[in-house]
Parts: C-alpha cells; sequence; structure tokens
C-alpha cells in the first residue's frame, strides 16, 4: 500500500515521484476507515533497504500509526523470472532464491485460467505477466474456456512437472508452490469451490486429505509468501 521512507527513497525503490500522493492517501484510507469502525482489514507493505525499527520511526508514519492496520515488511524481493538482479536493487535488498521443486505439478496451475486482455488463456497470472511463455494454452475467442481448462495442452503442462521438464518460465520462478493447499483439509473448501466453477481443476489422485503423521510442504514455503516478512497487528 505504499511506503513512507520519504521522497528520495520511495523514488528509487518505485521509480517514480508519487510519493506525496501516495502517502496522503494512505494516510486519508486509514482515517476514513478507523471514522467507520474500521469495516476494512489494512495492511501496509513496506519495501525500503531500512530496517524495520528504522522505517516505523519515519516521521511520515507516526501519524499513520494511531491507526488500526497491520504491517508487512519485505527482505526480500522477486526476480520476476530473471527481470530482477541484485544490482538493480538497493544496498540491504536482497533477491529471493529459486524455488525448490517438487515432482508435482504448482499450485498455480490449477488455481483456474487466466484470461489476459487480448483474450489469450493461460495458466499462471502470477509470473507470467506478459502472457509470453508456453503456459498461455488457448484463446477464449477461439475455444470455450472449458474446453481449454480440460485440454491435452494443459494436462501435458503440469505432467512436465512429475517429469522433472519445467517451462522455462517455471525454472526461473521464486513463486512455487506444490499441491499441499489441495490435499489438506484446510484448503478442500478452495478446492471444491475451484472445481465447481472449472470441472476437472484436479485429478483424483490429489485429492485425498493430508493424514495425520504425513509431512507436506505448506503453500508457499518455497515462493509464493516465502520471503520473510513481520506482521505487527493494531
Amino acid at each position: 500500500m505504499g511506503s513512507p521512507d520519504g521522497y528520495d527513497l520511495y523514488e528509487k525503490v518505485y521509480r517514480n515521484k508519487n510519493y506525496p500522493k501516495v502517502r496522503d492517501n494512505v494516510y486519508a484510507l486509514l482515517r476514513a476507515n478507523s471514522e467507520m469502525g474500521n469495516p476494512v482489514r489494512i495492511r501496509l507493505a513496506f519495501r525500503s533497504n531500512l530496517t524495520m525499527k528504522q522505517t516505523l520511526e519515519l516521521p511520515d508514519y507516526q501519524r499513520m500509526k494511531g491507526f488500526p492496520h497491520e504491517v508487512l515488511f519485505n527482505t526480500d524481493y522477486d526476480t520476476w523470472t530473471g527481470e530482477i538482479r541484485q544490482q538493480d536493487l538497493l544496498e540491504g535488498m536482497h533477491l529471493r532464491p529459486l524455488s525448490k521443486f517438487d515432482k508435482e505439478p504448482c499450485f498455480w496451475l490449477y488455481d483456474g485460467p487466466i484470461i489476459f486482455a487480448d483474450g489469450r488463456v493461460g495458466l499462471c497470472g502470477c509470473r507470467d505477466y506478459n502472457a509470453a511463455s508456453e503456459l498461455v494454452v488457448g484463446h477464449i475467442m477461439e475455444e470455450s474456456l472449458i474446453n481449454i481448462w480440460q485440454s491435452e495442452r494443459v494436462r501435458k503442462l503440469r505432467e512436465k512437472f512429475r517429469q522433472g521438464n519445467l517451462p522455462d518460465i517455471c525454472s526461473k520462478c521464486t513463486s512455487y508452490a506444490n499441491l499441499y493447499l489441495y490435499r489438506c483439509r484446510r484448503g478442500s473448501e478452495r478446492r471444491e469451490l475451484i472445481n465447481l466453477v472449472y470441472p476437472d481443476s484436479t485429478h483424483q489422485s490429489e485429492r485425498r486429505p493430508v493424514e495425520r503423521g504425513e509431512r507436506g510442504q505448506k503453500h508457499g514455503e518455497n515462493g509464493y509468501g516465502s520471503g520473510v516478512s513481520h506482521e505487527t497487528h493494531r
């Protein structure tokens, strides 16, 4: 939601001069939410090369901290499949390491198709932001969405993970998450909702819950949400 790090630091991190507007809008949002009884859960995400303590002591944050909100603090950053390099970051910022892959498909390949602005359909809106990879599997004006989702093309892409033959864009990703979410009991409602909207989203072998004593990678342990974040509730 913006980072009250001061004009110079904000411009270096976000590459624009909109700091005063962002700062004032965040403050106005916090105040309005408070006046309405805090119906909205608000998180402020800081991207800074300062320590968390230094960041929370900045003058512009002082007038905000009295309003209820949560604080997230990034300590590492995504490479965006190799587009961002260490030299692009400020001193004190670090790139997130590449994911450790299991021999099972990525969670994002089952989380619903992505329709891009031009009608192309992809399997990952998380990192294939230009719709320029092999994860693009069809076009909504040429084939129905359900046919694309249930197609052999999609099945083969998922199967590549089991073979250890990852799509090129996936091999550079820091956001891989295995299918733990769909196997655990807590994720069953999400899984069933997606499967109701997009039938055949998950294979039968991937639908069993994790039993007591089994171990599985939790969603986000090696990528999505894997950066160390600090969260404080106010």
